[in-house]
């Protein structure tokens, strides 16, 4: 089952729907705003107490609004453009989490070494996290492992940071979960493809919000592939063209979602987007979203 779709209409302030028209920084960054959601959905297993259409119904309705909300508040777009170009040379996403010891963004490890890369050949790159540059930078970077290491890369922010970034953030808390194949998740992040820049210099962004089920668990990573019959209909979301182009969702989170014996649902962190189809490469042909497992990060921040 599948929800997927467009909303170009952007309101003042962020009205927790989505849209947003912000401000831009007194810093001169971009000014950026939020207009796209997609979400998905996949069967239920045959032991949940609801039936597939009543879930199917539950998705493209209220639910899923909420889902996308929950989501929507606990990631935003992370950039990095050139003040001798003007011009965008990265994009991708950042997770907020607060682990009750220290307040953390979260993100892939190839994003910030990529960074990391681009400010060797060009020291005039800023780093924003949508609406705020972040001065010095690579001073609020707790762990970044190499490649071939897990792909999780922390850096410290804090209430001031999380007040200034323009759009309503809700850190995640903590711990971890893990989820169990079959079960219930639901990820997020920023497409560069949804990226629109405006004559006034300013920045409007997408967000890709899923709810599916995870296809396979391991000891670093979490996996859902796309199934042909995962299509939901009848929603107010238009469905994006065929191999959707998912570049920018990296560092994106990817949450368990679990219910009680009372039927109290609750979302947890699980993992953070690491991998996504390349199809302009001929990569993962079939679509395919990995997360690294988030018990990979410690309390403190460190990613072991």
């Amino acid at each position: 089952m599948r929800v997927l779709g467009k909303n170009s209409k952007c309101g003042h302030g962020d009205d927790r729907n989505g849209h947003s028209n912000l401000t831009p920084p007194g810093n001169g960054g971009l000014k950026c705003r939020i207009g796209f959601q997609k979400m998905t959905d996949k069967q239920p297993l045959a032991a949940h107490p609801i039936s597939i259409q009543t879930a199917k119904e539950l998705i493209g309705g209220p639910l899923g609004a909420v889902y996308r909300e929950i989501l929507m508040g606990s990631c935003a777009p992370i950039l990095w453009w050139s003040r001798r170009t003007g011009t965008i040379l990265h994009s991708a996403t950042v997770t907020f989490v607060n682990t009750g010891r220290r307040l953390l963004g979260v993100t892939a490890a190839h994003v910030l070494r990529q960074h990391r890369l681009d400010v060797e050949r060009d020291d005039s790159i800023v780093l924003q996290v949508f609406n705020t540059a972040l001065s010095n930078f690579e001073q609020k970077i707790i762990s970044l492992p190499e490649e071939g290491k897990v792909d999780i890369a922390t850096f410290a922010v804090d209430d001031d940071i999380l007040q200034r970034v323009g759009k309503t953030i809700i850190p995640l808390s903590w711990p971890p979960q893990v989820p169990q194949a079959g079960r219930a998740i639901m990820f997020a992040g920023y497409p560069k493809n949804e990226i629109y820049n405006t004559a006034s210099g300013s920045a409007n962004f997408g967000l890709f919000t899923a709810i599916t089920i995870v296809r396979s668990v391991s000891d670093h990573q979490i996996i859902w592939m796309r199934e042909d019959d995962d299509e939901v209909s009848g929603v107010s979301i238009a469905t994006p063209a065929a191999h959707y182009d998912m570049g920018g969702v990296s560092g994106g989170p990817l949450l368990a979602i679990s219910e009680s014996e009372n039927y109290i649902v609750t979302h947890t962190i699980a993992g953070i987007i690491t991998e996504h189809p390349r199809y302009d490469k001929g990569v993962f042909p079939r679509e395919r979203v990995v997360a690294a497992r988030a018990d990979h990060i410690t309390d403190l921040g460190r990613v072991i």
